[in-house]
């Protein structure tokens, strides 16, 4: 138990840090967040988040045992199909309890056709202090072109609150 809200807190801190989350979330003023950082994905390869700057993004924290992260996967598949022409993203962050080879399993396994990360458990613990403001998985993050952070949900939502958001940040 004690490694699992490590590696809670590690993710946490890794968004916040690097988007300067905790920085009026739920508002759409213009607070300029930070994409610069990496992480490994799912086959071990370093993926550079500034590499998605310029697009309407969607950061969803979540884990292959979570139930509403599950129920959630099939809506952003088909959000990730329908907008595969707009300037549109989906990074899910997967906390990887249960390893990084189940996460690869378990994407591959349900046809995931947006990046997964695996967040790092390895990351300095003097950042956990920003777990406050994240207690639930999944919680995703939707980002404005420019980087700043629209709206965080919480537990799963319906793809089409989802949907809704993006189509007004084309």
């Amino acid at each position: 138990m004690q490694n699992y809200k490590k590696n809670i807190i590690t993710a946490m801190a890794v968004i916040a840090i690097s988007l300067g989350a905790f920085m009026n979330l739920g508002s759409q003023e213009n607070v300029p967040q930070n994409l610069n950082f990496k992480l490994t994905d799912i086959y071990g390869e370093k993926f550079d988040m500034g590499t998605l700057q310029g697009k309407v993004l969607i950061i969803d924290f979540w884990d292959t045992w979570c139930p509403p992260c599950r129920d959630s996967i099939p809506e952003f598949i088909e959000l990730k199909e329908k907008y595969s022409d707009k300037e549109f993203e989906i990074v899910g962050i997967a906390l990887g309890r249960e390893g990084r080879e189940s996460v690869k399993k378990f994407s591959i396994d349900n046809k995931i056709n947006y990046k997964v990360l695996i967040a790092d458990p390895n990351t300095n613990p003097s950042l956990y202090r920003t777990y406050k403001d994240i207690r639930y998985i999944p919680t995703a993050f939707v980002l404005d072109k420019q980087g700043n952070i629209v709206k965080r949900l919480q537990g799963y939502v319906p793809g089409e609150e989802f949907e809704k958001l993006i189509k007004e940040l084309f």
